[in-house]
């Protein structure tokens, strides 16, 4: 009897614990990777002319980790009418991420202590989308 109580502890000892960070899945792991923004508004990303006559050149960059932890940076560059240049200072957010199937979820964890909250979008062959305060974005993975 006494054997088979140590036997029993061994192996809960090597399996382990819990762990603060999720184990990475089959598709979280798939899913890891560098992906650059090629889609906005619906359209192939490009050179946009705001409501104030600037052109507007995004560049955004979503980095998706295989412990589902993700950052997102963005940052833009405006050219005004008058010939001037304004670079906009980079955004990030960060995050968790999971994937189920085809449907990613994005749970954000704003650095200035607001609310954390969720959005959800889809993945599949290296391409991820979603829509955001309605503006559709889309991702390819590098």
């Amino acid at each position: 009897m006494r054997q088979i109580i140590v036997c029993v502890a061994l192996a809960l000892v090597a399996c382990g614990g819990s762990s603060d960070t999720a184990a990475p899945t089959d598709a979280v792991s798939a899913a890891a990777g560098v992906y650059v923004l090629t889609q906005f508004k619906g359209v192939p990303l490009g050179p946009l002319t705001d409501a104030a006559g600037d052109v507007v050149t995004l560049s955004d960059t979503l980095t998706l980790r295989a412990d589902h932890s993700y950052s997102d940076i963005t940052s833009a560059v405006f050219r005004h009418p008058d010939g001037t240049v304004e670079n906009d200072p980079p955004e990030t957010e960060a995050g968790a991420f999971d994937v189920v199937g085809t449907q990613i979820t994005f749970t954000v964890h704003p650095a200035d202590g607001s609310p954390v909250f969720s959005y959800t979008g889809a993945i599949a062959a290296g391409k991820v989308s979603y829509t955001r305060e309605n503006v559709e974005y889309g991702y390819t993975k590098l």
